[in-house]
């Protein structure tokens, strides 16, 4: 390759194009053209316009939000304030209940010591009585069966006895 390079044989005009690829003319002026203006003056526009539209939706946004959140605070307080009016409820008719038994046992109890002691006893004694009646017919029973048990044993005897004396009668005989 020679002096110049790879470059060194190529027309210097089309040399200059390709070194500053045709931008230079117009970045470097001192004036852009019109139509380059008005692009540029289009898109910043639009970026200031899309700017301002994420402005106000994220507004829009942070506005919803809180009213959410203050929706969600007026739930959380609405909720246990009911929540703290089932549990006052439910221990008042937890206390009812325990009232109306304790009542009922107290008045159970109350009619138990309000019996009459004579009459309790009375009541008592014939229980006793019967219970003793009910011993003395077991007792009567026993003997009765006893004296069976003991005539049923003298008739074996007696059974016996004669069937002896027929063996003996039969033997001489």
């Amino acid at each position: 390759m020679g002096k110049g390079g790879v470059w060194s044989g190529v027309v210097p005009s089309l040399m200059l194009y390709v070194e500053n690829c045709g931008f230079q003319k117009w970045v470097d002026a001192e004036e852009w053209p019109e139509a380059l203006k008005n692009s540029l003056g289009r898109l910043w526009s639009m970026y200031h316009e899309a700017s301002d539209k994420r402005i106000e939706e994220r507004l829009e946004n942070a506005k919803l939000v809180q009213e959410l959140v203050e929706d969600m605070d007026k739930f959380k307080k609405n909720y246990y304030s009911l929540m703290d009016d089932v549990d006052k409820f439910m221990k008042d008719q937890e206390k009812r209940v325990m009232e109306a038994n304790l009542k009922k046992m107290n008045d159970e109890k109350e009619a138990i010591f309000d019996l009459d002691r004579p009459a309790l006893e009375a009541e008592v004694q014939q229980m006793i009585a019967l219970d003793l009646v009910l011993l003395q017919l077991i007792a009567l029973d026993l003997v009765v069966v006893l004296q069976v048990a003991l005539l049923l044993v003298v008739v074996l005897q007696v059974a016996l006895v004669l069937l002896v004396l027929l063996l003996v009668a039969l033997l001489y005989l």
